[in-house]
């Protein structure tokens, strides 16, 4: 039985329209938001006021 689920990755096409539906729709809160030149971008969104490790 599942009982703690930490980090699901998702690619996506389009990482500002999913970063949108996840904080407007959704009302998750961004965590991290980075790129470094020539490697792809790292997004985090989260459950406001959730810990997660």
């Amino acid at each position: 039985m599942i009982q703690k689920l930490t980090h699901a990755p998702l690619v996506v096409s389009d990482q500002d329209k999913a970063l949108k539906f996840y904080t407007e729709v959704l009302g998750f809160e961004k965590r991290a938001d980075y790129q470094q030149p020539g490697k792809p971008r790292w997004l985090t969104v989260a459950p406001k006021r959730q810990d997660l490790e």
